[in-house]
């Protein structure tokens, strides 16, 4: 995984944006905890999740989902899957009536076997 490409984007907010929000852990909150899951066929909502997400939407919050991926600097599994994860938390989302405002991810471990993923810093992508 050397010189691995840090995959960023911009996502729907601004800083302009004058909402409020509810910044959201993805594993073991809003999904079933599966170490290290980089399946999105594993993808599996916590009980009450969707219900939950809708109460804070009707409320105007901005739906934001932040998430700790260590495994990446630890070579665990690459960074790219999470694409697909990201994917599939929309598409379950969708189908409920939701959509995420923000999906955030910190792929940085103090003992990473990579280098540059050694310090903390986020990811922001486009959902």
């Amino acid at each position: 995984m050397k010189n691995q490409k840090i995959w960023h984007q911009t996502s729907k907010l601004n800083s302009q944006s004058q909402m409020p929000a509810i910044f959201l852990d993805k594993d073991g909150t809003l999904i079933e905890n599966v170490p290290n899951n980089v399946a999105p066929q594993l993808i599996e909502m916590k009980i009450g999740a969707i219900e939950g997400l809708k109460i804070l939407s009707k409320a105007g919050y901005k739906l934001i989902v932040i998430t700790n991926q260590s495994g990446v600097a630890r070579d665990y599994f690459p960074e790219s899957p999470l694409i697909g994860v990201k994917a599939r938390l929309n598409e379950i989302l969708e189908k409920a009536g939701l959509s995420l405002d923000g999906f955030y991810y910190c792929p940085h471990h103090p003992n990473g076997v990579i280098e540059l993923l050694q310090k903390c810093f986020v990811v922001e992508s486009r959902v």
